[in-house]
């Protein structure tokens, strides 16, 4: 699944979502707008006629978040959409207990082999001994947060080839929201 904010150097998130889903490769991963921009209603038609699976507005509870991303993978599984390749190994890096067991609960049961730590440094550690095919980390985390991982990672000859995820919920108090938009 690609989740995208709208607003982005370089790329935004539209050009993204047209260039996913003109590539052949990238055409059937569900693609889910998460942003805290200001938006109309035509902006979210128009996402969906590019192709977005979804488009969610934050902020946003993570309860009702989390049954968003549920639907678009029920999706998959009733054959609405292709399913997204499984038996990949994953190495998920979450300091919040909480928030690291839903995500392998949801990765497992979608086939993938998931291990998890808690920080950048064990996660360092794991990844070199055995290298996943992809890495989704939070940010924010003790002894080593999520940005450093990352560049410790593509600085290593082993793991710099791995695709690198940031999932986070760093803004989540209400005066944090207004830094998203």
């Amino acid at each position: 699944m690609i989740v995208s904010d709208i607003m982005m150097p370089v790329m935004d998130g539209f050009q993204l979502c047209r260039e996913c889903k003109g590539d052949e490769k990238l055409k059937d991963i569900p693609f889910v707008f998460y942003t805290a921009t200001y938006t109309k209603d035509e902006d979210e038609e128009f996402t969906l006629k590019l192709g977005a699976d979804k488009f969610i507005r934050k902020p946003i509870e993570s309860d009702e978040f989390a049954k968003l991303i549920q639907g678009i993978f029920r999706d998959v599984e009733e054959g609405k959409k292709k399913p997204v390749v499984a038996g990949m190994k994953i190495l998920v890096v979450e300091d919040n207990e909480d928030s690291r067991n839903l995500l392998v609960k949801q990765l497992r049961a979608y086939g993938h082999e998931v291990t998890a730590t808690a920080d950048g440094v064990e996660a360092l550690e794991q990844a070199l001994a055995q290298p996943p095919d992809i890495i989704v980390s939070d940010i924010l985390m003790p002894k080593m947060d999520g940005y450093q991982l990352c560049r410790e990672c593509k600085q290593n000859e082993q793991l710099k080839n791995i695709p690198f995820i940031f999932y986070t919920a760093t803004y989540t108090r209400e005066e944090d929201d207004s830094l998203g938009g």
